[in-house]
């Protein structure tokens, strides 16, 4: 008995059946092992050597691998044929025993009988240089994360600050980068000439200005003065065709999918997104009707080639099967061209109507690609006018027509990936028969005002087709690499496309600061690509490339903030106490923090007690504090995105303002009624709804604004909660809290109103009161601790 190892338990039964009985078939679910996702960095490096600390992630399929093999004579890893695959047969055989069993390696590219059993008939060994690219690909991924990511929470000071990584910040960067460009970008007005014109045959047509004073135009008509000018002297003509280019254009088959193209024409054609494209492809393949769908390759084999020709052949003709078969090249950086081209498995069948609309869709669009990259190319029959005026001599205009001869493999659909489509296309129009030296008749002479528009910005089809063009990640990687910047909200889609959050700007921004050079870098990022491929050839040791680039990154970590050397085994340092600093809600220890608006003291004890201080900069301006101009109260030194102003110490009692220099910047009366006014009007108020709480009006609250449907709420809400359901006005369904008012008052800030608290005997600032805590009886301590030490008791 033989034991055949794959990774997804949807093949087990397929392949089990072209098998037989002397075969049994067990399914590792995917990756089996993996560095520990807590605790420490999981990695040791040390003289050259790196030694990643595996843990089971799957200990049921573990075991149950285990049992298949007890009775196996020989193990037959069929894990899928990449890099990955790869790996993660080499850790079933490390989890099932090296030296216990004897171990082959099988890989075939489609699941169909033949080349399953083609695959067993022919094993080979594990390439360890493949399981060593993806350990260093594993390795350097984390280290990036784990070395980087704190750091950058703490430069960033926002939470949502969660990750940075070696590939997705690269992503991240392009579309800061368009999102930059797009705002900064200013929009100037030019104009375009267009004329319409008839020759001796029907139909007229129109001329667009291509060239003035000998160069051609690229937006130069910006003035409206000189605009105009011209159209003016270019009206008495005589108009006339200089010259006529007329030529045949061959618009060659496309190639057919690889990985990236897949997801592109998925997004593009059925507004799937990427990881949805991958889940439809994988399914797909698993169920024997794709070639393996993980490639960077565009070659078909000779079998796959003489299938397409048969079925165009059959199905359209002669006349649409090229004399020699098209072969293609491959466009893209770094491109791996192990495999096929994704291709159907049976091209003799079109889509099975038991799957799923989804993969349905999905193999319709493989199956149109394969055929159309074996089929003729299409061929135009194209005609250029240039017209001029002898009225003005530095001016030529240019008119395009296209006529389609040969429609060839555009017969069965157009470029899937395109999203948008070639304006010379668009625009071509079949042209009237004229001669060089033709008079023309001058119908009318338009100027069209337009304006420059910024660069488009990127859809999740485009921004793969970019990183595929610059050599970042790897196709395998894109859907992951969406995925994660949109959750981590660094990106967000908008009418499917892409826009860089304020957040994403500023993590990509404070990476740049402090990574330049490094892997925030598009050309860094696709020379790491290129290493990794040479490790993969076994050109190149994978322990001493790694090390070298963990610990120049850790350098470059440390001066941005590292505290510490994973690498060399030290774990983070706890922050340290703030000595004489005292959390005045609990009394304990403080420690420094350090945000996006400035230092601050927070209590060593949080989440469960979120006590604070002033840091330095806001203690030393409150020394010199102003009155609040609306209630007299002390204000608060405050930071925003906007700058640095004065604020009231009772917000959100109080909402006085006051900037840097004092000035009053507070709402005033006006505005408040002005404001309270236009919110009444907006709300539907019924006085004979009354509150089950308070017996106050109630208003109503739209469903567009309530969590479920329309309801009642109480005017005094958030003093009251009140609520009644709007359908039955009988039932209330109030709110009430849980616990009664003076315990909730109890946990509430200590008081921070002058009449309430004591000046302070040192410096006669606000103080802060303390509760009775840990022995200590309750008392008052200054509000500028610990740069004033006054106290009351």
């Amino acid at each position: 008995m033989k034991l055949v190892v794959v990774e997804s338990p949807n093949k087990v039964k397929k392949i089990r059946s072209f098998l037989g009985n002397d075969y049994n078939v067990g399914a590792s679910f995917g990756h089996i092992r993996d560095l520990p996702a807590k605790g420490d960095l999981g990695v040791d490096f040390k003289d050259g050597h790196i030694a990643p600390h595996y843990m089971v992630t799957k200990k049921d399929m573990a075991s149950q691998l285990q049992r298949l093999a007890k009775g196996a004579d020989e193990i037959l890893i069929a894990t899928d044929p990449d890099r990955e695959g790869e790996a993660i047969g080499w850790h079933i055989v490390q989890i099932l025993g090296a030296d216990k069993f004897t171990y082959k390696r099988v890989t075939f590219n489609q699941i169909t009988k033949k080349a399953v059993l083609d695959a067993v008939a022919n094993p080979g060994e594990l390439n360890m240089d493949l399981v060593n690219a993806q350990q260093a690909r594993r390795v350097f991924d984390r280290v990036v994360g784990w070395v980087v990511s704190p750091t950058l929470r703490r430069g960033v000071g926002k939470k949502e600050a969660r990750s940075a990584g070696r590939v997705q910040s690269t992503a991240l960067r392009l579309v800061v980068e368009r999102e930059l460009a797009i705002r900064d970008f200013d929009n100037k007005d030019y104009f375009e000439l267009d004329a319409h014109l008839l020759g001796s045959k029907e139909p007229a047509f129109v001329a667009t200005l291509f060239e003035w004073q000998g160069k051609k135009l690229e937006h130069r008509l910006t003035s409206k003065e000189e605009a105009e000018a011209l159209v003016e002297s270019c009206k008495p003509g005589p108009w006339s065709i200089e010259s006529v280019d007329r030529k045949k254009s061959n618009k060659h088959a496309p190639p057919p999918f690889t990985t990236s193209t897949a997801q592109q024409a998925a997004s593009v054609k059925l507004k799937l997104s990427p990881d949805q494209c991958m889940k439809a492809l994988q399914a797909l393949f698993e169920a024997g009707h794709i070639t393996y769908h993980r490639t960077d390759s565009v070659s078909l084999s000779p079998e796959a080639i003489k299938a397409a020709r048969d079925i165009i052949q059959k199905n359209y003709g002669d006349a649409y099967v090229p004399a020699k078969a098209n072969q293609h090249k491959s466009k893209v950086a770094n491109a791996q061209e192990a495999h096929e081209a994704i291709r159907p498995t049976h091209p003799e069948h079109g889509a099975q109507n038991d799957q799923v609309k989804a993969h349905r869709d999905v193999y319709e669009l493989i199956w149109q690609r394969y055929i159309a990259s074996q089929m003729a190319a299409g061929v135009d029959d194209v005609t250029v006018y240039t017209v001029k005026t002898e009225s003005n001599d530095q001016v030529r205009f240019r008119t395009r027509g296209s006529v389609c001869i040969f429609d060839g493999w555009r017969k069965i659909g157009d470029d899937s990936t395109s999203e948008k489509k070639n304006a010379k296309d668009q625009d071509a129009k079949p042209l009237p028969e004229l001669v060089a030296g033709e008079t023309l008749q001058l119908q009318d002479l338009k100027l069209n005002k337009k304006t420059t528009k910024p660069p488009p910005r990127y859809t999740q089809a485009s921004l793969i087709k970019e990183m595929e063009k610059r050599g970042i990640g790897r196709p395998s990687t894109y859907a992951s690499i969406m995925k994660t910047i949109i959750d981590r909200t660094y990106v967000f889609e908008q009418k499917r496309k892409l826009h860089a959050s304020d957040l994403g700007i500023d993590v990509c921004q404070w990476l740049i600061n402090h990574y330049q050079g490094n892997f925030i870098e598009i050309e860094y990022t696709s020379a790491m690509e290129e290493r990794l491929d040479a490790m993969s050839r076994g050109e190149l040791n994978w322990e001493s490339a790694i090390t070298e680039e963990s610990e120049l990154l850790v350098s470059i970590s440390q001066k941005a903030g590292l505290s510490y050397n994973p690498l060399s085994g030290e774990k983070p340092q706890p922050a340290k106490p703030v000595e004489g600093m005292h959390c005045p809600t609990c009394n304990g220890p403080m420690r420094a923090i350090k945000s996006a608006h400035g230092e601050f003291y927070g209590c060593m004890d949080y989440p469960k007690c979120k006590g604070t201080r002033p840091g330095k900069e806001q203690a030393e301006a409150e020394k010199n504090a102003p009155a609040c101009p609306l209630c007299e109260s002390p204000m608060r030194y405050r930071k925003s995105a906007h700058g640095a102003f004065w604020g009231c110490s009772q917000y959100p009692k109080c909402k006085g303002l006051r900037n840097v220099d004092g000035e009053d910047k507070s709402p005033s009366n006006d505005t408040k009624k002005s404001s309270s006014k236009k919110k009444t009007t907006k709300q539907t108020v019924n006085k004979d709804v009354q509150c089950p709480q308070c017996q106050k009006p109630m208003r109503l609250v739209p469903e567009k604004e309530g969590k479920y449907k329309a309801f009642w709420s109480c005017t005094e809400y958030p003093k009251c909660k009140g609520t009644r359901q709007h359908e039955d006005e009988t039932k209330t369904k109030a709110k009430t809290k849980t616990k009664s008012k003076n315990n909730t008052q109890a946990k509430t800030k200590p008081q921070t109103n002058n009449n309430v608290s004591p000046a302070c005997p040192e410096c006669g600032s606000e103080m802060y009161r303390v509760p009775a805590q840990n022995g200590k009886p309750e008392h008052y301590t200054c509000c500028h601790a610990p740069d004033c030490s006054g106290t009351i008791t």
